[in-house]
């Protein structure tokens, strides 16, 4: 398992705090039927997952919190180097990345009558700190 060096663990690491969430994102592509106006297929392509970013262009990494940091940070620089998508094909990307849960195992959503509850004094959107 890979953890921050330990020149950083007195500043900046928290060794109670090991989990980060990294917001990524996917495009899908919608067909629709011209005729009855219905949606027929949603096919996602998880070949062109990318790093989501914020107005500043700074990726967004939240700790387990859902509170958002900046990148500066080694927790979360290396939260986001061990997230990115890779496949065992160096040059060809198909399909979801290979080290991820099983794209059949990905969650839709979260659950945020749960949610709210649990996060209603933080502020996900709120300013990263840095």
């Amino acid at each position: 398992m890979f953890g921050p060096p330990d020149r950083v663990r007195g500043a900046f690491y928290d060794p109670l705090m090991a989990k980060y969430w990294v917001r990524f994102e996917m495009p899908l592509m919608v067909e629709v039927d011209d005729e009855s106006d219905d949606v027929t297929r949603v096919v996602t392509l998880p070949d062109e997952i990318h790093g989501a970013r914020d107005d500043s262009l700074d990726f967004m990494v939240f700790d387990d919190q859902f509170v958002r940091h900046s990148m500066e940070n080694q927790p979360y620089l290396h939260a986001w180097s061990v997230a990115q998508p890779r496949s065992q094909e160096a040059m060809f990307f198909r399909g979801p990345p290979t080290y991820w849960p099983d794209s059949l195992d990905w969650e839709e959503g979260f659950d945020f009558t749960e949610a709210d509850e649990r996060y209603a004094d933080i502020n996900p959107y709120g300013q990263p700190d840095g």
